[in-house]
């Protein structure tokens, strides 16, 4: 995400440019104190989702040159376009942050809840 300016709708917690890998921040949501995740995926869409498997909560990260997110307690992979369960043993999607670009920044909203 270099170049992009990236904040919580909120105005709080900001993350400038990327951590050096192809278009993904780690970041905090600051109502929840959840880790979450900003990717841009190789259209340039940007997409966010919370960072917490949701088969036991560990933190899930992206696997460089893979198109996953993957949680390190059990080996559980998430699509990075959808936030979808690709492998077990989590069978939900983690949480979406909906997104929006304005006035050069990507504001990233908390999560929708069902």
């Amino acid at each position: 995400l270099a170049g992009v300016a990236i904040a919580y709708s909120a105005g709080i917690n900001v993350v400038s440019g990327a951590d050096g890998t192809k278009g993904v921040s780690l970041v905090t949501d600051p109502k929840s104190g959840d880790p979450a995740v900003i990717i841009r995926l190789a259209n340039d869409t940007v997409v966010a989702y919370d960072a917490v498997c949701t088969h036991q909560g560990c933190t899930v990260g992206y696997v460089q040159g893979s198109g996953v997110l993957q949680c390190p307690c059990h080996g559980a992979t998430f699509d990075l376009a959808s936030g979808e369960p690709l492998d077990g043993p989590a069978v939900d999607p983690v949480p979406v942050h909906p997104v929006r670009a304005r006035d050069g920044w990507i504001e990233v909203a908390a999560p929708e809840t069902p």
